[in-house]
């Protein structure tokens, strides 16, 4: 027999068949050959209608298109699917395989099974129809959580089901512990919705993830599971939070995220007894040096690791956080005992005294430590911040590694201090900063060869405020550089104005602190104020504490060449307290050096403070240099110092600091033909001082010791 005799023998056997067979073009997505039962089945009266019919939109396109792959390798599928047919959804089990077909790249042969299809309403039909298009993952599960049925969404994400799969539905859940609960909800007959972390065919992806128990059409219990895939809103939203409440550098939880636990640990306090909290702040001393000797690089990198090791080494503490830039924090519960505190916090100190290796370059790290407790310091998250930025600001007094424990004393000196600002801040406002002189004497003539400017804040109560309290507050508040540019401008003009009334020819001496002096404005400072007032420059002198000039030898040189240029004098102020060394006397233009008062105090009857004293006398007359002594109380200080070859002196033996009537007065005695002030020159003004501001220059200054007079 010859193949096209085979063949029709074929067509005519498929032809006779009650089963519907029809071929499909896999290529084209049409039907290329139906038998009699294929076109009644699909509601039609001839074949050629069968193969006009448009599948675009129907659900079996989309599988023939997804069986494309296994027909190439003979496999033969048998799948449940939902056809339209007769205009009205069946469900119809096919079995499938693929066929060489002359003239066609790939077809398959469909063999009907079975047919089930019972008259239905619109609205199923449209439930139906949803069903297949429906962007929701929509599968069927039994009790056990073996998948029986999955739409076109779902099959997308997870597969097409093959018959008799054993796949389940816990098996693609990422966390077992989240599966497990499902099959307990699911035991229970309890619905369970969370978002959650399931394998796809696109790998890991969130999805919103609802389950519940329905009864199907033989009233047996299965599982019908609807999901969403929500894993870019929920990536965004992750990233958003990370970048909420985490730092960007360390990794580790940022303030906000700190703020949140404090919050959560006082509230779980509220019923706790004799259970406390720490709450610590760690700064890391001097972080700025290691930016500019090693770079940013290597300072982010120290960042980096010292987070780690305290999240490492300290795996018993709830949080280990980075607050700010140079400071971590810590918050741990703990019942109350002193040495749980202090087994904590010495752990902490334990962990620096390891240096870190940063790039290639191995840094020593020094901290200070604020700590408080939670409720006993604080009830709330902003009173527990507050506080231990307190106790931490203490230790910044204290040395390396330092910690101190909070207490409410704290509170009232740091209240106290704030309300001494605000005062600061008015009183620059008001004009209540007043400059006072002191005579410095020649010891030989008893004439007056000078005065030093002291700087005084006399408040709206008449009480004064020491220089001591005020111009730190002054450096922290950065507003010391304008009032000592308005000193050093008013101190030349004050003395021009002394010198123009006939009161004597003599310098006036200005405190400058080592801060100050490094500032790269003062020299123009300095010009611009002789320049301005006329004063002649070498009537004008600036202290300088010799701690300030050794801080850096090479700039202070520097600095005091280009002030020497000037023409103007210079003292090294509180000589003999700081680093004294012949080194830097040499190479430094100064002109005088002033023995500070704790020399002179007991200079007549101490033999080792007027050996000292004789000793600096001798070290500057070999150096072509004046002394003065500053705190002579005592006729016998001034005659020792007279007869150990000291040149000059101040002191309350020969006058107190005055306001600048008084002081005018002071010299108007030892010049009665000087002209007199009664005119209203301001020269004779004690009228407030209210420094301006002045974006030219910045300088600073704080007077020393003797301001205290």
């Amino acid at each position: 027999m010859t193949d096209n005799a085979n063949e029709g023998c074929v067509n005519n056997a498929l032809e006779l068949l009650n089963t519907p067979v029809w071929i499909w073009d896999l290529e084209m997505q049409r039907v290329i050959w139906a038998n009699a039962s294929a076109v009644a089945l699909w509601g039609l009266k001839t074949l050629d209608e069968l193969i006009q019919m448009d599948f675009t939109n129907e659900p079996l396109c989309q599988e023939f298109r997804a069986m494309a792959e296994r027909f190439k390798y003979g496999e033969t599928v048998e799948e449940e699917q939902i056809f339209t047919m007769s205009g009205r959804p069946s469900t119809v089990t096919c079995q499938c395989q693929g066929v060489e077909v002359p003239g066609y790249s790939l077809a398959a042969l469909v063999e009907v099974r079975q047919v089930s299809s019972s008259p239905m309403d619109s609205n199923i039909q449209s439930s139906i129809e949803a069903l297949q298009h429906t962007p929701a993952m929509v599968s069927l599960h039994r009790i056990n959580g073996i998948c029986i049925m999955r739409n076109p969404a779902a099959m997308r994400s997870f597969g097409f089901l093959e018959p008799n799969s054993p796949e389940s539905l816990l098996d693609r859940i990422s966390d077992p512990s989240v599966a497990s609960r499902v099959l307990a909800a699911m035991d229970k007959g309890e619905p369970f919705t969370e978002e959650l972390l399931t394998d796809t065919r696109q790998g890991q992806r969130w999805h919103h993830f609802d389950a519940r128990i329905i009864l199907n059409e033989n009233n047996h219990r299965i599982v019908l599971v609807n999901e969403l895939d929500i894993h870019q809103r929920k990536t965004a939203a992750d990233a958003a939070h990370k970048l909420a409440y985490y730092d960007s550098l360390t990794g580790l939880p940022n303030r906000a995220a700190f703020s949140n636990r404090i919050n959560d640990i006082l509230l779980g306090l509220l019923h706790a007894k004799e259970q406390s909290a720490l709450v610590v702040y760690i700064n890391v001393i001097n972080f700025s040096d290691v930016n500019s000797t090693f770079g940013f690089a290597a300072g982010d990198q120290l960042l980096i690791d010292i987070g780690q090791r305290l999240k490492n080494s300290l795996d018993e503490v709830e949080l280990v956080s980075r607050v700010g830039a140079d400071k971590f924090a810590i918050a741990h519960h703990i019942n109350y005992q002193a040495e749980s505190l202090q087994l904590l916090v010495s752990k902490i100190i334990e962990l620096f005294e390891k240096p870190f290796n940063v790039l290639e370059h191995t840094y020593l790290v020094g901290i200070r430590m604020g700590v408080s407790l939670i409720p006993e310091h604080a009830q709330s998250e902003t009173e527990a911040s507050r506080v231990t930025d307190i106790a931490l600001n203490h230790a910044k007094n204290k040395g390396r590694n330092a910690w101190v424990l909070y207490n409410f004393r704290m509170t009232i000196a740091t209240t106290e201090k704030t309300q001494r600002v605000q005062q600061l801040y008015e009183a620059m406002a008001k004009g209540h900063f007043m400059l006072y002189f002191q005579p410095q004497i020649d010891l030989k003539t008893g004439k007056v060869i000078g005065a030093e400017t002291l700087l005084r804040w006399r408040m709206e109560d008449g009480n004064f405020v020491s220089p001591a309290e005020f111009i730190p507050l002054a450096e922290q508040m950065g507003v010391i550089n304008d009032i000592t540019k308005w000193i050093i401008r008013e101190a030349c003009r004050l003395n021009r104005t002394w010198l123009s009334k006939g009161l004597g020819r003599f310098r006036i001496a200005v405190n400058i602190s080592g801060s100050e002096f490094s500032d790269d404005n003062f020299i123009d400072v300095v010009r611009l104020s002789l320049e301005h007032t006329g004063l002649d420059p070498e009537l004008l002198e600036l202290e300088v504490t010799e701690t300030a000039l050794v801080d850096d030898m090479d700039k202070a040189t520097e600095t005091l060449h280009k002030l020497k240029a000037l023409g103007i004098e210079l003292a090294i102020d509180d000589f003999g307290t700081g680093q004294s060394s012949l080194s830097y006397l040499k190479n430094f233009p100064v002109d005088r050096l002033k023995i500070d008062k704790a020399f002179i105090d007991n200079i007549h009857t101490s033999a080792a403070d007027l050996a000292i004293v004789r000793t600096i006398t001798g070290l500057a007359e070999a150096l072509g240099l004046s002394v003065i002594a500053e705190g002579i109380e005592h006729k016998e200080q001034a005659d020792l110092l007279t007869a150990e070859s000291c040149d000059e002196g101040q002191g309350y033996y020969f006058s107190k600091p005055m306001p600048v009537s008084e002081f005018e007065a002071y010299l108007m005695r030892n010049h009665p033909d000087a002209i007199s002030s009664d005119d209203g020159d301001p020269s004779s003004d004690d009228s407030q001082i209210k420094p301006q501001v002045d974006e030219s220059a910045s300088i600073s200054t704080a007077p020393d010791s003797s301001n205290t007079q």
